[in-house]
């Protein structure tokens, strides 16, 4: 599996409820205007989004029914691709609320790949204020340093796949400057 496999995926986190919307007069480009009042969904069905980001975006729609959001694929068998993610700052769950991307990345990463070859595991930690003030929970960071290598030595064949919104960004940061360079050389996107 190649980094560049997760290339596609990257603009999944770009967007945001402002999505372009192209007012079309004979065939013309005439306005770009954007819209913050469309839905992904919306979005979807009018072609302005491919068809991975409406999956990712219905799957995460679906997630945000479920306000709190927990993920703990390191608890069952091992997958080649484990995906490792932490939650921003008063986010609750592991993977944060349904408002935040780690859901949306992970289901897109399992519709482009398949559930049956991915786990996601969420980093269970104290997002609070003073953990984001300090440049990253310090136990967050040992947290996420200590999932990182616990996925490294349960599934050797994995590849991972880190990633961190807001101070989870910070904790992801903290705990890859700990990893030793053969957990780091198993990490395929981040």
């Amino acid at each position: 599996m190649k980094t560049s496999n997760f290339l596609p995926l990257l603009p999944i986190l770009g967007l945001t409820s402002a999505l372009p919307i192209l007012e079309l007069r004979d065939d013309q480009l005439t306005n770009v205007t954007m819209s913050p009042s469309i839905s992904l969904p919306q979005a979807a069905a009018m072609g302005s989004i491919s068809t991975l980001e409406s999956q990712a975006a219905s799957d995460s729609l679906a997630a945000a029914a479920d306000p709190i959001i927990n993920e703990n694929g390191l608890s069952g068998a091992c997958k080649d691709v484990t995906v490792l993610f932490a939650k921003g700052t008063g986010e609750n769950g592991n993977m944060g609320d349904g408002s935040s991307p780690g859901p949306a990345w992970a289901a897109a990463i399992r519709a482009s790949l398949g559930t049956a070859r991915v786990a996601v595991q969420g980093i269970e930690y104290d997002a609070s204020i003073l953990g984001y003030l300090l440049g990253g929970s310090p136990s967050g960071s040992t947290t996420y340093l200590n999932t990182i290598n616990q996925a490294s030595t349960k599934c050797p064949n994995t590849k991972i796949v880190v990633g961190g919104y807001s101070q989870g960004g910070q904790i992801l940061h903290n705990a890859a400057e700990k990893l030793s360079a053969a957990v780091t050389a198993k990490i395929a996107a981040g």
